[in-house]
């Protein structure tokens, strides 16, 4: 059991934390509360905030305790901050500080040190050195003064809370730069696309008032700032499409050009995306990867197969980003293999790594020329003339080695191409305090932590289970599934609170059910449809959500998307239909003006059964769609 000093030092831990996911706070009173709640908790003399202002080392903010003179605004002579840098310890007293200056300097400085020590009445401080990008920007001090109430001992669960608060001010400097960054990179796309947009009215004018097809790119134009932010990849999968059916037309040339330098433009910037690391379930990160002109999900896509662990789990460490990886690798079998070949998709664990394979049954790749198909804008000859820019295995090796793994590619066995990506699995014995971390980051006692973590063991055992990769790691990952589940269920997201009270409405009201693998989506139409007098009698997130609560609901009306994991969207409306022949579906899918998904749906289902919609749709198309529905039903 933690002794009283580690309870009051894991109570300061936490203090620290809860300040730092204040987001809202800005730098200064982040900062002042961060040295407020140091100050009450460790009472040392003094706890310093000092900043480079114009090269010099300058106090800027402090808390002080009782009857230590203040020391803001004062600045550290040059000279001393020079030779303060390259001392390798946390504590500076008078004494280590001369010892640092070389014999040939030291009769110069030593009077100055003495008389700028004495001056703050400075016994010892300890550094903390505030660096961004490489470069130092400030420091933290902890600062005993003699004569002085208390001496703070520097320990090193205090070096490591000081030493996290460094991290913490790091990360929102870092912050607020990024989200500058991308104000910055966004006022750019906005007027670029303006100026797109502009061009292509101005050269199409007369042909769009024909041609519907080029009224939708210049509409998705338009639009594209709000677009990109949700959906990039789907969108321009669909003007490419469009663009496609239109190879006859003379415009053809040029909004082609213009749509590629605005996804050249967009693929630039993708690397300011979030790059936070986050353990990751392997088989739930995979269920969420989407591919091909439809975006569907692998675990649903009928040209992949997929060869995964069917009664184990494994975790990685990695960003949002990896999951790509991943992607583009299968992207590139689809797009380079007959449409009659599938590609696999194979995980497994070894020696503490994860080896995901990916094989596909292609043209292949020579070997003289398989390591430099992962260099920026190299293609290979046969695939000159085929779309592309040569960059998508570029970026995929680029993400592949921040993450820690390499990439390797191969010929397959059969024929075609395999590609083989191996990155560390997660290992909990890397954490020096792994239940610690569990505690603070689900706000739960670490004895109820410590608790769910024997009990987990103790399963194991009884069944005889043997961990991989070792059994602090299979307890940590099985614990933190757990209590994910469990803040999932016990706090539920804003958007889902409010589509709860959304449901609760208009009672009497046409039954509608809403089946989206977006909870944005759900939200959207919820609160329009509520407002227009329905009732939405359930949410779906899947189709084979959507099957099960049908049955419990019956529903007037379902709106579905084409897209989902588990089961996609025709496939449920099937297993619905079998049910209820009469029913009535509306198809809301980004993919919707597709003729391959047109003619997938009116060939599955009679019309007077489903319509078909396009994302994004207006309030009025949709409200239009169902009243025709209505109507088609009460004729019945």
């Amino acid at each position: 059991m933690p002794n009283n000093y580690e309870n009051t030092m894991l109570k300061l831990h936490k203090k620290i934390w809860e300040i730092a996911s204040q987001l809202e706070l800005d730098d200064f009173t982040l900062i002042q509360n961060i040295l407020n709640t140091i100050g009450e908790e460790l009472k040392p003399s003094r706890v310093c905030y000092l900043q480079f202002i114009d090269k010099d080392l300058t106090c800027t903010q402090e808390w002080l305790d009782t009857d230590i003179h203040p020391t803001k605004g004062t600045k550290i002579p040059d000279e001393v901050v020079q030779y303060l840098k390259l001392m390798y310890f946390h504590e500076v007293t008078l004494e280590k500080a001369i010892k640092a200056i070389p014999l040939e300097e030291r009769e110069v400085l030593t009077p100055i040190i003495t008389e700028f020590a004495k001056k703050e009445n400075l016994k010892s401080l300890a550094l903390f050195p505030l660096t961004i990008n490489n470069q130092e920007i400030g420091w933290f001090t902890l600062d005993n003064c003699n004569p002085s109430p208390k001496e703070t001992i520097l320990t090193d669960a205090i070096i490591e809370i000081m030493d996290d608060v460094v991290k913490i001010i790091a990360i929102h400097r870092e912050k607020k730069t990024t989200e500058e960054k991308l104000q910055e990179i966004n006022s750019r796309l906005e007027t670029k696309v303006s100026e797109r947009t502009v061009a292509l009215t101005k050269q199409n004018k007369e042909l769009i008032q024909k041609d519907e097809e080029i009224s939708l790119i210049n509409k998705m134009l338009e639009t594209s700032l709000e677009i990109l932010s949700h959906d990039t990849r789907n969108i321009f999968s669909n003007l490419y499409m469009i663009l496609e059916e239109m190879k006859e037309k003379p415009e053809y040339k040029k909004l082609k050009a213009n749509i590629d330098e605005l996804f050249e433009m967009t693929t630039e910037t993708a690397g300011i995306l979030k790059t936070e690391k986050r353990i990751l379930s392997i088989k739930e990160m995979i269920e969420s990867i989407r591919i091909g002109d439809l975006r569907d999900y692998v675990t649903t896509h009928s040209r992949i197969n997929l060869n995964l662990p069917k009664d184990r789990d494994f975790y990685i460490e990695v960003t949002a980003l990896f999951k790509n990886t991943i992607g583009n690798i299968l992207e590139n079998g689809l797009k380079y293999s007959a449409k009659s070949e599938k590609i696999d998709l194979t995980y497994f664990y070894k020696d503490n790594y994860i080896t995901f394979l990916i094989e596909d049954r292609g043209m292949g790749i020579p070997d003289e020329m398989k390591a430099r198909v992962l260099e920026k804008f190299y293609r290979l000859p046969q695939h000159i003339s085929s779309e592309g820019s040569g960059r998508g295995l570029w970026i995929t090796k680029n993400l592949v080695e921040k993450e820690g793994g390499t990439i390797n590619i191969f010929d397959n066995k059969d024929k075609g191409t395999s590609v083989e990506i191996t990155l560390p699995v997660f290992d909990a014995r890397k954490l020096e305090t792994p239940y610690i971390l569990l505690s603070s980051w689900f706000n739960i006692p670490i004895q109820d932590i410590e608790n769910k973590a024997e009990s987990i063991k103790t399963v194991m055992l009884l069944n005889e289970e043997e961990p991989l990769p070792n059994i602090e790691t299979e307890i940590f990952t099985r614990l933190l599934a757990i209590l994910r589940k469990e803040k999932a269920t016990k706090f539920p997201t804003d958007l889902e609170i409010r589509i709860d009270k959304l449901k609760k409405l208009n009672k009497d009201g046409v039954k509608i059910m809403l089946t989206d693998d977006s909870l944005y989506v759900h939200y959207y139409l919820s609160k329009f449809l509520t407002e227009e007098g329905y009732n939405i009698c359930g949410n779906a997130r899947n189709g084979v959500e959507a099957v099960h609560l049908y049955k419990q609901i019956d529903p007037k009306i379902i709106l579905m998307d084409y897209t989902m994991p588990k089961m996609n969207g025709i496939e449920a409306a099937k297993e619905i239909f079998k049910i209820n022949p009469e029913l009535k579906i509306i198809f809301l899918s980004a993919a919707a003006e597709m003729k391959s998904v047109q003619e997938s749906i009116f060939s599955s289902f009679p019309s007077k059964n489903v319509k078909i919609i396009t994302k994004p749709a207006d309030k009025a198309t949709i409200i239009s769609k169902i009243e025709e529905l209505l109507v088609a039903s009460d004729e019945e």
